[in-house]
């Protein structure tokens, strides 16, 4: 049988941007994440996000996995991704 399958709007995964949760309490940014359709796990021991990968500001389709790096203690070495804006105007 040669059927395609039926493609709308509603299944097809948005694209959304990595929050900023480092520094944040795991029950906080498990709720951020889940709140923007994006998908976690956790690694380490503690009740802080230390680090997260991909990084802030990072594009993604929704369900994508989110690394938590769980610390005691905030990161210092805050570092984010910033898009390319080189030859683009305000309006793009």
């Amino acid at each position: 049988m040669n059927v395609q399958p039926k493609i709308s709007s509603t299944n097809i995964p948005k694209e959304v941007m990595i929050p900023e949760v480092r520094g944040k309490s795991i029950e906080l940014a498990i709720k951020t994440l889940k709140e923007l359709k994006l998908d976690y796990e956790t690694q380490g021991n503690g009740t802080i996000i230390y680090d997260i990968s991909p990084k802030p500001g990072i594009i993604v389709k929704e369900n994508t996995k989110i690394a938590l790096y769980l610390g005691t203690s905030e990161n210092k070495n805050l570092r984010v991704a910033v898009p390319d804006f080189t030859g683009k105007t305000k309006r793009k």
